[in-house]
């Protein structure tokens, strides 16, 4: 699978396409990656489930191009992309990632997550 570049080379969202310029947060996966922006929507996506896949759709033996489980093994369900997959697991660690880079950030420039 190729990764999304910008005409710099640096990748961009394997979802949507938008290089890391266009994005708060880009996170890199083996050969994929996905930005804050498309978490947001996968998020979205997860809350409405009502139940899990029992069958696979489409009859492809479809994975996360994240961690590579098949979507019979995941816990939820595969969202798709273009020609990618991420799991309702691997997008539970993205929002741990993002939220671990936003207080980084919050502790390095001295501001306090609580003040409004």
């Amino acid at each position: 699978m190729e990764r999304v570049q910008d005409s710099t080379g640096v990748s961009g969202c394997s979802f949507c396409g938008k290089s890391h310029k266009e994005v708060k947060h880009l996170i890199a996966g083996p050969t994929v990656y996905i930005c804050d922006e498309c978490i947001t929507l996968c998020n979205k996506l997860i809350a409405e489930l009502v139940e899990p896949l029992k069958d696979d759709p489409g009859g492809h033996n479809l994975c996360c191009s994240f961690c590579g489980k098949s979507w019979n093994k995941v816990e939820r369900k595969l969202i798709a992309g273009p020609t990618v997959y991420v799991c309702h697991e691997c997008i539970t660690r993205c929002n741990e990632i993002i939220a671990e880079e936003v207080a980084k950030a919050q502790s390095s420039s001295g501001s306090d997550p609580n003040d409004s």
